[in-house]
């Protein structure tokens, strides 16, 4: 058949098969009329007789060491099979509190779970932070197994081994190695990037540079302040908020200098001395001061003055006023540029973690629908306590202000910031709320918005609670095809929490018992 493919078959007609040979069939069956498609109907099948009986090549790689023993315990049966329903049903929402629970427990996921929550934490970043305290040594072993999961292979290695894998992963891979890092090894992750830091593009480099907002520190003060002179814009602004947040980094002492110039307390009047910044400069510029952007109505000197108070050590306030933090509020709130004074502090007690400043602002700000989004975000800075006190108080003020709840209504705004297990007399105000709401709204078709927040504050509510949020808003429903799907949805969220938190809380013995 070699010959005639090469020669064709004009010129070397093919030669029989013998009667013996796998091949006889087909030739037997051939057009005599087409002795090219018998040539190539010849060739095939002598290629698949030819492999058929070969054997497979032996697997000559290494198989993987066997993974260590296990700290923890699985999770029960029981907890296994609702978490099977959270992975496969629309209750996805309390996956986050499902690992949460398992690692306050000390125990780990079941390894039949483990790939199809190792391929979602790929897809859901947020996830992961939840995933990898429980997910084991097998886990981990698994996650070695597969690049796509690489984010979940790190464990602990040498120094040179996990430069190695820096240098020469993915992008994808690097990025996950690096996150990853801030979290268990903040030291090591800085040391990776500084490495290779001149040699990444601009692209790689802003993307890396917010990563150290994870376990930010003032270890990190020194590397961040080299970055304030990159080629790239946006690495040099990132570089400088991330040092806004130091109140001790030398970057917030310069700008507390700069203020100085600009802002005097008069102590007989009780009032501020203030004069705007009518230029930026070059050094102004290299700390993330410009003068374009997002001013929210602010002009040009002034958006300027908000740039050098929100990256200013509040601390800086005290020294210089030896005045309480609510008094230097309400004197901020009278002046004439009241607006880049509070939009300057509100920055700063967001970017600094500032609980008393944070609450000092709240509790003097006017809440309404179009209240700015920093200072609603000021509320994530105030202990769980103190943030149900403010929801409690806006809920009391605007109540007949607003007769339908909306995801902009104040209370619903600040209720959103609460997400911790609320106490009874949180979720017994939103509960109020809900089923006055659900009295007074007809609509037919469902608000997207509002339902998305009502089912994170399910999350929130007592588990226990069952029974009596079906009691007050059940009846409601009837007719009410939105609600009826909505309630029942929230329902349905709070029995699968009850029986989570019954799973995962029960002793060693009853578990013992139970398999």
């Amino acid at each position: 058949m070699l010959q005639t493919a090469l020669l064709g078959t004009e010129r070397h007609p093919l030669t029989p098969p013998t009667a013996d040979s796998p091949l006889w069939q087909i030739w037997h069956q051939r057009d005599a009329h087409q002795p090219e498609r018998t040539l190539l109907q010849l060739a095939g099948a002598q290629t698949l007789y030819d492999h058929a009986g070969q054997m497979a090549t032996p697997y000559v790689r290494p198989l993987p060491p066997p993974t260590a023993a296990e700290a923890w315990p699985p999770c029960s049966a029981e907890a296994s099979r609702l978490l099977a329903a959270m992975l496969h049903t629309p209750h996805q929402e309390v996956l986050e509190e499902f690992l949460e629970l398992l690692y306050q427990t000390r125990q780990r996921l079941p390894e039949e779970h483990l790939p199809l929550l190792l391929n979602r934490g790929r897809r859901m970043a947020n996830l992961r932070q939840r995933l990898l305290p429980v997910m084991g040594n097998h886990g981990r072993w698994l996650a070695q197994q597969n690049p796509q999961w690489h984010y979940a292979a790190i464990g602990p290695q040498d120094e040179e081994t996990m430069r190695q894998e820096w240098l020469a992963g993915d992008k994808n891979s690097r990025y996950s190695l690096l996150q990853q890092l801030r979290h268990q090894d903040p030291a090591q992750a800085r040391q990776l990037l500084r490495q290779s830091w001149k040699n990444e593009n601009p692209t790689d480099r802003f993307q890396y540079i917010r990563l150290l907002e994870i376990n930010l520190s003032m270890e990190d003060e020194p590397f961040l302040e080299q970055v304030l002179d990159d080629r790239n814009l946006h690495v040099r602004r990132k570089a400088a908020e991330l040092l806004a947040s130091l109140p001790t980094s030398r970057l917030c002492q310069r700008m507390a200098e700069r203020l100085r110039a600009h802002v005097g307390w008069h102590p007989f009047s009780r009032t501020l001395g203030l004069t705007l910044p009518n230029q930026t400069t070059p050094a102004m510029m290299r700390d993330g001061i410009h003068n374009e952007g997002l001013r929210g109505g602010l002009g040009e000197e002034s958006w300027r003055l908000a740039q050098m108070i929100s990256a200013t050590p509040l601390s800086y306030w005290g020294t210089e006023t030896a005045v309480a933090v609510e008094l230097l509020i309400s004197t901020m709130s009278r002046s004439k540029w009241s607006r880049a004074l509070l939009r300057g502090v509100a920055t700063a007690a967001e970017r600094q973690r500032n609980a008393t400043w944070a609450w000092a602002l709240l509790n003097q700000i006017t809440f309404t629908t179009t209240t700015e989004r920093n200072l609603i975000n000021l509320v994530r800075q105030l202990p769980p306590a103190q943030r149900e006190t403010l929801a409690l108080a806006q809920l009391h003020t605007q109540e007949n202000d607003l007769d339908k709840l909306q995801t902009a209504h104040p209370f619903m705004a600040i209720v959103g910031q609460c997400q911790h297990d609320w106490s009874e007399t949180l979720s017994h105000a939103f509960l109020r709320r809900l089923r006055q709401h659900i009295k007074q709204d007809k609509r037919q078709t469902a608000d997207a918005a509002l339902n998305k927040l009502i089912l994170e504050c399910a999350r929130r509510l007592p588990p226990h609670w069952h029974d009596e949020v079906a009691h007050q808003l059940v009846p409601l429903t009837h007719g009410q095809p939105a609600w009826e799907t909505l309630v029942a949805t929230l329902l349905a969220t709070l029995h699968l929490r009850a029986e989570m938190r019954e799973k995962l809380t029960m002793s060693n013995e009853q578990r013992a018992m139970n398999k």
